[in-house]
């Protein structure tokens, strides 16, 4: 039986950004104050029978390949895990794009927590491609500071 998960990815906003200075990495060290609102996306994790992990988005500005942070997200997970992909991942966009509300980074912290639910424990440090990502949250606020990963 092929099984669907669905989820919501929050939108956030920034109550406070603070630039502090310029890294030795190019990335500015900043301090944030964010807070999760009722905005969000939902999205629909399916198996399939294919080979290989497709996104659809139903808003055009979205990419669905490999660019997307959704996409770069899960295939990380699934190859840390040693699981081919057979997933068809559909966003139903509810959060403005570009308007750094945090959509593509949530949308893709809910995918990877979506799947590390179901398939296994697993953690993802802070040092893998797209760590930028973040974690997501709940209806609540968080400080985050460093470079804006949360």
């Amino acid at each position: 039986m092929k099984r669907t998960l669905i989820t919501q990815a929050p939108a956030k906003i920034n109550i406070g950004l603070w630039v502090k200075g310029k890294r030795a990495d190019g990335y500015h060290e900043l301090a944030s104050l964010m807070q999760t609102i009722s905005l969000s996306d939902t999205i629909a994790i399916k198996e399939t029978r294919e080979d290989g992990l497709r996104i659809e988005c139903d808003h055009p500005a979205v990419p669905t390949g490999p660019e997307n942070l959704v996409y770069k997200s899960a295939m990380l997970l699934l190859q840390r895990l040693e699981i081919a992909p057979r997933l068809l991942i559909q966003i139903e966009k509810r959060i403005p794009v570009a308007a750094g509300l945090a959509g593509g980074s949530t949308d893709a912290a809910a995918v990877m927590v979506a799947l590390a639910c179901v398939a296994s424990p697993c953690r993802i440090d802070g040092n893998e491609p797209g760590h930028r990502i973040g974690r997501p949250f709940r209806h609540a606020w968080r400080a985050c500071p460093g470079d804006g990963t949360w």
